[in-house]
């Protein structure tokens, strides 16, 4: 921790007596939480902010459920311009929904509504869609005022949330208690060390630590979406463009394929709003690498943003998109628990 936010921490302090007041009331009946919607509720969360891969693991949980159930996806909808409830359709935008919304919608074509009030969100999604039987929320696991049948904590291995402080001290949002309230806990982007893994257990309460999964991404072929050929290996010299909360992995990836090609880079704010000039400042770095075979690289999250900016622009045929894929270890075993404890909550 930096020498400045270690003097942040009495602020820290108080806010958490501010978290832990409001856990007090939803856990004594004081504020209500609603449970019974008619169908399953999985929520998906956790309590650092950012770069968790809670989009990527939602898209894992689409993949697998999507044979037992259909699916409905509830989220806030961070960062768009509108207000209130809105059902993805194929006029949505970024901007009307929010990126990572847009991503889970483009990419899965489930039913997906963006609302504040989570509780009201469930409900007109299942008034609108009725053929839903399983809702997953997106991003809120501090959200008490929706009881999930199956709570989902997600944190990232390099930053474990029992080793982080709360705002502004640390990168909590949340008191580090609240994990208790977790059905599930899986640590993302894992890296292979048992070690480590054990440490990790141990700092947990047996109950999670009985209930805890690793799980990584794996980069999958990248698209040329304006190519001729939409799949292609990537070039020697590549430009990596994002707006990610951690854009280490996406680099990674980038040296993976290319050691030695990495000509710049250039690292937007997490859910970046792209303008026609973001566009021109990247379209003037990657013209001021005079080497031919390049490509700009980015993410699935800001290429939905990035599209629509493009037109005819003259780097139109220069981009690159990455997709990945969530996978979980042993993972027949976490979704037989995972279905176990949606059964069991149940009845």
């Amino acid at each position: 921790m930096s020498s400045f936010r270690l003097l942040l921490l009495p602020v820290s302090w108080l806010y958490s007596l501010v978290l832990a007041l409001r856990h007090f009331l939803y856990n004594t009946g004081v504020f209500k939480s609603h449970r019974n919607f008619g169908v399953p509720v999985i929520c998906v969360g956790n309590l650092n902010l950012g770069g968790t891969g809670k989009t990527p693991f939602t898209e894992y949980l689409i993949r697998n459920l999507s044979a037992t159930y259909t699916i409905g996806v509830v989220s806030r909808g961070y960062g768009r311009s509108t207000t209130g409830y809105l059902l993805a359709d194929e006029h949505s935008t970024a901007s009307t929904i929010g990126d990572e919304p847009l991503q889970l919608f483009s990419k899965n074509r489930i039913a997906l509504a963006v609302c504040e009030d989570r509780t009201s969100g469930i409900r007109q999604l299942l008034h609108d869609r009725p053929e839903i039987s399983l809702i997953i929320l997106d991003d809120a696991f501090q959200h008490r005022k929706v009881s999930a049948d199956v709570n989902i904590l997600l944190s990232p291995w390099a930053e474990p949330f029992f080793s982080d402080h709360l705002l502004p001290a640390g990168n909590l949002r949340d008191i580090k208690s609240a994990a208790q309230r977790a059905d599930m806990v899986v640590f993302t982007k894992t890296a292979p060390d048992a070690a480590n893994r054990e440490k990790i257990l141990n700092r947990l309460p047996p109950k999670l630590a009985k209930n805890t999964w690793f799980s990584g991404i794996n980069y999958l072929e990248t698209r040329r979406p304006f190519a001729l050929e939409i799949h292609q290996p990537l070039p020697e010299n590549i430009l990596v463009v994002t707006g990610i909360a951690k854009p280490e992995y996406l680099l990674d990836f980038a040296k993976s394929q290319s050691p030695q090609g990495i000509i710049g880079t250039l690292f937007f704010a997490d859910h970046h709003k792209y303008t026609a000039a973001d566009i021109s400042k990247i379209a003037s770095l990657f013209d001021t690498f005079a080497t031919a075979g390049k490509v700009i690289l980015t993410t699935e999250k800001d290429w939905v943003k990035l599209e629509p900016l493009l037109g005819s622009h003259t780097t139109r045929n220069h981009w690159a998109v990455a997709p990945i894929a969530f996978y979980v270890e042993h993972e027949d075993t976490f979704l037989a628990s995972l279905s176990n404890k949606l059964a069991g909550n149940r009845e």
